[in-house]
């Protein structure tokens, strides 16, 4: 299991450094809830939330299915 935490960091740290704005701000919110739950962050508007676009990676143990 610490693999797959190793893993895990890198592909969050390889997605921020690649997927940023022209300020260097990362354009993507990265988690790993196992869920697939939406990512929200604060906001000062009517609802308090703004969703935010999420890369979500699953990794199991096991065997390959060949399929993406």
């Amino acid at each position: 299991m610490e693999i797959n935490k190793q893993i895990r960091k890198q592909i969050i740290s390889d997605l921020e450094k690649a997927l940023i704005d022209s300020e260097g701000q990362p354009l993507i919110a990265a988690y790993f809830s196992g869920r697939g739950e939406p990512v929200t962050a604060s906001d000062d508007g009517e609802t308090g939330y703004l969703e935010v676009p999420a890369i979500s990676v699953y990794l199991l143990d096991g065997e390959s299915t060949g399929q993406d």
